[in-house]
């Protein structure tokens, strides 16, 4: 899926534990621009929203076309991560 720079993305993540949502002890959020800009988020940091049980969300208007990645970590009770890359068109 493509996006435009000025669009704003919902990055969201559920981590669960035997199917169940549970929240780990940290949550990181890594996203790396296409110029290799890397922002680091955090729960504690109060970057990352907490909506409930093991549901967390972050919003970020992209500001620079290219292909981006992004990396949800979890630790601590459960330990889990996921991640991915999506395009956004230039202007």
């Amino acid at each position: 899926m493509a996006f435009d720079v000025g669009d704003s993305l919902r990055f969201v993540c559920a981590f669960t534990l035997l199917r169940v949502q549970t929240d780990p002890t940290t949550v990181i959020l890594t996203i790396t621009s296409p110029t290799a800009v890397v922002y680091t988020l955090t729960l504690a940091g109060g970057d990352i929203t907490r909506d409930s049980v093991g549901l967390f969300h972050y919003i970020m208007t992209m500001d620079e076309g290219g292909a981006w990645t992004w990396r949800w970590v979890g630790v601590g009770v459960i330990t889990q991560a996921v991640q991915g890359r999506f395009i956004v068109n230039p202007v």
